[in-house]
Formats: C-alpha cells, structure tokens, sequence
C-alpha cells in the first residue's frame, strides 16, 4: 500500500511592512537606523476611553507620559529625559499633528488639543533627530488622522464613566475620487475624581483630500486639515500636602476654593499640505499653517508676594498667534546601482506672544480678574535649511545622514513699565550647525542592528524668560 503523498504547507502570509512617515522620507519601519514605535488604530482606541494622548503612550519604551488627571495642567510628556524640565506639556520633545506642529518656534507645545479618538496613527521616534526637525527635539511624536475616503460613512458614539465622565462624538465622511472630506465632532464633560475638578472640552475638525488626477499616482495632491479646540472649564484643585490627602484624598486644596483657581482654552488652527510629483523620481511638496490659542488661568497666588511692585500677578492672561510653512524636494533613485534618495528643504515658523497678568483679587474679593500688573509683547522664530540622505550600498547595509542649520531670534517688548518696574525689553539669537549619521547592517530579515549620533540644542522657551528665578517678571 502506498503512503499518501504528504499535505502541501499552507502558504504563510507575508509579513506586513510598517511604514514610517516620520522621517520625511516614506521607509520601512524596520529598516530604519533608529527607535521607532508605530501604533494604529486598534492600539489607539482599542479599549481605552480616548480622553489623552496619554493614554497610548503609556507602553512605548522611553517615553514618560504624566497624566495628572487635571485639564487646568496639561500632561507632561519626556522621552529619554528630554522635556522632564518641563512642569508641564512639552518642552525638548516636537509634536506634529496632522502636519501643524505643536511644538512652537521656542521649543514649548502642548497636547491638550489632541483628539484621540481621530487619530489612525502615531509614530514615536527617538534618536538624533535634529537635523529633521530643529532645535528641541529630543525625540518626535507624529499623529496623523486618515484622509477621507470617496465611500460615504458616518458613525457616532456615547460613553459614560465614573466621576460624571460623558463623551460622545459623531463623524461624517465621503465624496469622490478627486475630492474627498470627513468632519468629526467630539465632546467631553466630567466632574473630576477630587473636588473642584470638573472639566469640559469640544474637538472640531474637518480634513479636505483633492486629488485632480484621481487615483493616478502622477497627480498633485493637495489636504487641507482644521481645528477648533475649545476648553470652556477646566478646575484646578491643586496639589495636596500628606496631611491633607491622608484626611481627604479626594480633597481640593482650599487656596484652590478661595482663589477658585480654573483655566480655559481657546484654539484655532488650520494647516495645508501640497504634493507634487515631478519628473522622474523627483517629488516637491509644501506644508503651510497657521493658528491661534487663546488662555485664561487664575492661579492661587496669595495676595501678600503681589504687593511686590515687579510681581506679574495671579491670573495669566496670555494670547498666541503662530504660523509657518515648509517647502521640501525630494529625489528617491539610484545612484551607482544602489537606492539613493535625497531631501532638501526650508522651514520657518514665527510665534507672537501677546503675554499679560492681572493681580487675582479686587478689594476683598479673591478668584477675579483685577488691576494689570505686566504688558509684553514676545516673539520666536526659526528659519532652517536641511537636507538629509539615505544610501543603501548593498542589501544589508544603509547609511542615513542629514544636516540643518537652525537659526531661533527670541524678542521682547515691554509695555507694562512703571518707576518700580523697569523695562524689561531685549532680544537673544542663537544658531547652530546640526549634523546627524547613522549606519543600518541588516542582521537576518527581522534583525537589524544600527548605531547613531547626532547633535541638538535647546533654547530658552517664552514662558522660562518671563520669569526670573526670585518669581519677579521679566
């Protein structure tokens, strides 16, 4: 009797290729000579009540992301060390959301705005990544939402939790083949788990796809992303001593209740992105944006350290108007029979600061806006050539390099100037040449090994120059 011949192996599926957008050079994720993290959809949301960015960064390696539990402080976010300066959002660390960067000309950003439950991707790169980006950036965070797809959809949702916690969102998509746009809507409302915590917050935003060639790869394309964030309530019961936490940790601290310490939020921003495809393997592409935010905080500073006649105040009045664009070429080829592709580009990105405090009490009557007690006008700008490389001399081996030089001006002008308060005007420019390589070996074809070295700097931001180290203004 003959044996039967034995089954054929079931076809393995390939293993999908990862690819990272981060870089401004599309690669394969493992490829790369550095630390990439890369989560989708299903990390993102999966399970989790999208409230903060926060939330998915919790398991990537290298990154600390503090969620205070407070929407009057932001969550403060380091990687490898850099932005643990910071008190709160960012500082070291560049954030890019939907091409608009967070992170402002002077190093300092916030997440606040950030809708989760929008994002169908975020990468985390940490390494040498100066040349990339510029000054302060220790380590880049990329969120991305999807473009909209020509197929109508839509689809809502309500969530309820503990502490009051409601959020709810409702999103549309569709159109056709050469134009496409989608529009979500998402709410939050909770009374916080302490008193003197609650909290609102609404997240608008629409993206807008044109492609004139259709599905025709040689077509330009053009997305046009916007945002509204609005914050119109967000409680700040403070820190609380041992003591107090251990009679009542749900407690607020009571200088938080006599100076009803609170923060709002206002921001407006829009942000567009062009591609086009040139001859051969050329590729030219331009980012430009611009934005506004708007924010209110009354901190419970006693009323004594004001009657200083340099001290700021207790109620931060600060306005901010940003914009910047970005203009690329890039050339994906071969050069000597090996993959060469090159980037080259311009970036510069302006902030205006409208910066103002009030003492936080009117006669006897504390937690309310009174008398002016600083009046400036700041700026920071960046304006930064780079170009970047990456060189593959054979299948195992890559060589990636890049080089920027980043130039940060920072100015202030003082309108609040008194016979005891003297003018604090002046500017600083800083500039440096910022080189970064690294070597890839492809080990076996799930093992790469890499080393990298590169060089970054940090300027002061707005916010540390406008305080000096004895808590006096300027």
């Amino acid at each position: 009797m003959l044996d039967a011949p034995p089954p054929e192996p079931a076809p393995t599926e390939p293993t999908p290729t990862i690819v990272v957008v981060g870089t401004r050079l599309r690669e394969d994720a493992l490829a790369l000579p550095l630390s990439v993290d890369r989560l989708g959809a299903d990390e993102l949301h999966g399970h989790r009540p999208q409230v903060s960015l926060a939330e998915a960064l919790a398991g990537v390696p290298g990154v600390q992301a503090r969620d205070r539990q407070n929407f009057a402080q932001d969550v403060q976010l380091s990687m490898r060390g850099f932005g643990a300066r910071a008190s709160f959002g960012l500082r070291g660390v560049r954030l890019i959301v939907d091409g608009i960067p967070a992170t402002m000309p002077d190093g300092q950003g916030q997440l606040s705005h950030v809708d989760i439950g929008a994002a169908r991707r975020v990468e985390v790169l940490r390494g040498p990544f100066s040349a990339l980006y510029g000054h302060s950036s220790g380590g880049v965070i990329v969120v991305d939402s999807e473009d909209p797809q020509a197929a109508p959809e839509g689809g809502a949702a309500l969530a309820a939790g503990s502490h009051g916690l409601r959020t709810a969102h409702v999103q549309a998509e569709g159109g056709s083949p050469t134009l496409a746009a989608s529009a979500r809507l998402a709410g939050l409302r909770t009374d916080g788990a302490r008193t003197h915590s609650a909290a609102e917050r609404t997240v608008a935003q629409m993206r807008l796809a044109w492609q004139p060639g259709g599905d025709d790869p040689a077509s330009d394309r053009v997305v046009l992303h916007a945002q509204h964030f609005r914050l119109p309530l967000a409680q700040d019961p403070l820190g609380l001593t041992r003591a107090q936490f251990e009679a009542d940790p749900q407690g607020a601290d009571p200088a938080a209740l006599a100076f009803d310490t609170r923060k709002t939020v206002a921001q407006t921003q829009a942000g567009l992105t062009w591609t086009r495809p040139l001859t051969g393997a050329h590729r030219l592409s331009a980012m430009a944006y611009a934005g506004q935010r708007q924010t209110l905080q009354f901190q419970a500073i006693p009323v004594a350290p004001q009657e200083n006649p340099q001290h700021p105040g207790g109620v931060i009045d600060l306005s901010r108007r940003y914009h910047g664009a970005d203009l690329r070429w890039t050339w994906d080829g071969r050069s000597a029979g090996r993959t060469l592709s090159w980037s080259a580009g311009l970036a510069a990105d302006v902030l205006d600061e409208h910066r103002r405090g009030h003492e936080n009490f009117v006669g006897e009557t504390l937690g309310v806006r009174g008398a002016l007690r600083r009046d400036e006008r700041n700026r920071a700008t960046t304006l930064d050539p780079y170009v970047q490389a990456s060189w593959q001399p054979d299948p195992r081996w890559r060589v990636d390099a890049g080089l920027r030089h980043s130039r940060v001006r920072v100015s202030s002008d003082d309108r609040y100037v008194r016979p005891d308060n003297g003018d604090d005007s002046g500017r600083v420019g800083f500039a440096a040449l910022l080189p970064a390589l690294a070597v890839g070996y492809r080990i076996a074809p799930h093992l790469h090994a890499y080393g990298a070295v590169g060089r970054g700097f940090e300027t002061p931001t707005l916010n540390e120059l406008a305080y000096r180290s004895d808590g006096s203004a300027g």
